[in-house]
């Protein structure tokens, strides 16, 4: 590794899995669909701000989305905000008001004759966004990545706030040199923002997801050559100002003991348990395996179509 400075149900996202889930059991349950009027969609992301609300995004071609969306409401109650050309990669929500999110967004350069691009991290308060009208702004406060660290494209996010009440924004990326990325980006006081950066070893070993225990910040990684996953574990409890020590030699390792093809992701428990995904082609299975701290508790395998690409198996996890 190098370093450049500068609740209880695991769910599962897929499509054939999902089908299986319907086809398989007969319990009942309620479940409510919202779609936001007119709009198609390309791709979704769905967090939970308490147990009857919960914040989705969506986009398509570039057209961007968030809608709140209230459950059991006998109408569909949604404030929605647009973003145009603008694709958010992940988002989460701290204290059930300040949403962060990571994404890009594109413009076009007359000067140049091109389109440019631009990868950032944005927040927004949940407060103003009730009271904003249908399609209306709410102020987003972003900063740019690619000045930073020359980050040009962003995966997965988490964010949470330290001993110290500052507030850490973590985010995968890939930077311009090639290398995969694990960022802390954090405020240093004048509106400014300090962002401090751990990369991959070689451009085969890329950083996919990120998740806030109680004491670690885990860190998963897949080596596309040798097929291996890993997660890192660092201490976020630091008196450092970033989680990163430098040199980047205070982590702990977990190597995952089945051959990785994609994204290994990530989703915390409780206290320091949490539990990886990925999907393993030789298998054609999803294995999810939890963990107490570096203590595997166990490893389960979801046979699945083996027809279906990666990214079609295995979408999101969350608990």
């Amino acid at each position: 590794m190098k370093n450049c400075l500068s609740r209880s149900c695991v769910v599962l996202r897929t499509v054939f899995f999902l089908t299986v889930i319907l086809l398989r059991f007969t319990t009942s349950a309620q479940e409510t669909v919202v779609e936001p009027t007119s709009f198609k969609d390309n791709y979704s992301i769905i967090r939970e701000i308490n147990e009857t609300e919960s914040l989705i995004y969506n986009c398509y071609q570039g057209s961007s989305m968030f809608t709140l969306t209230v459950e059991g409401s006998t109408t569909a109650e949604m404030i929605s905000q647009g973003y145009q050309l603008s694709h958010i990669r992940d988002f989460e929500i701290l204290n059930g008001e300040d949403v962060y999110f990571c994404g890009d967004w594109y413009w076009w350069d007359a000067q140049y004759n091109q389109v440019l691009k631009s990868v950032y991290i944005g927040h927004f308060a949940m407060s103003p966004f009730r009271d904003t009208a249908w399609y209306h702004s709410v102020p987003v406060d972003t900063i740019s990545l690619l000045r930073e660290c020359e980050i040009i494209q962003v995966k997965k996010l988490d964010v949470f706030v330290d001993e110290a009440s500052v507030t850490h924004v973590l985010v995968t990326g890939l930077q311009s040199s090639g290398n995969w990325c694990v960022l802390d980006a954090f405020p240093s006081g004048m509106g400014s923002w300090q962002v401090n950066t751990v990369l991959s070893a070689s451009s085969q070993e890329i950083f996919d997801d990120v998740a806030v225990l109680d004491n670690y910040v885990a860190v998963s990684l897949h080596d596309v050559t040798w097929q291996t996953g890993k997660v890192l574990l660092f201490d976020k409890n630091t008196v450092l100002g970033t989680i990163f020590p430098i040199p980047t030699v205070g982590f702990t390792q977990i190597d995952l003991p089945y051959r990785v093809d994609g994204d290994v992701l990530l989703e915390w428990c409780e206290s320091d348990a949490f539990v990886s995904a990925s999907h393993s082609a030789i298998d054609n299975a999803v294995y999810i395996s939890g963990f107490n701290y570096t203590t595997r508790i166990a490893t389960i395998g979801l046979p699945l179509a083996s027809t279906l690409s990666p990214c079609s198996q295995l979408r999101d996890i969350s608990y």
